[in-house]
């Protein structure tokens, strides 16, 4: 059975955090549930996306070791992260 999904509000989630190496990172607020990167060549990234809670706390960050981006990449929809 999996669990339902809840707004990462109701566990103090303020911000999510795409970051892209090489490349860069963009934040997202928790709220938005969607986003949009900096652009970049297309080509194999390291793409880890960490969400964030009161005062820059790490709650959860997932991994994607060797991805490759080019134009709308979808990383699996939706993201779910593990919060305790």
């Amino acid at each position: 059975m999996t669990a339902k999904p809840h707004p990462c509000t109701d566990f103090g989630a303020t911000s999510v955090r795409f970051q892209v190496t090489p490349g860069g990172s963009t934040d997202f607020t928790c709220d938005s549930y969607h986003g949009e990167t900096m652009s970049f060549t297309a080509g194999y990234y390291s793409v880890q996306v960490i969400v964030f809670g009161t005062f820059g706390k790490v709650l959860d960050t997932i991994e994607f070791p060797q991805t490759y981006a080019y134009g709308p990449t979808n990383l699996g929809e939706p993201l779910r992260f593990r919060i305790r």
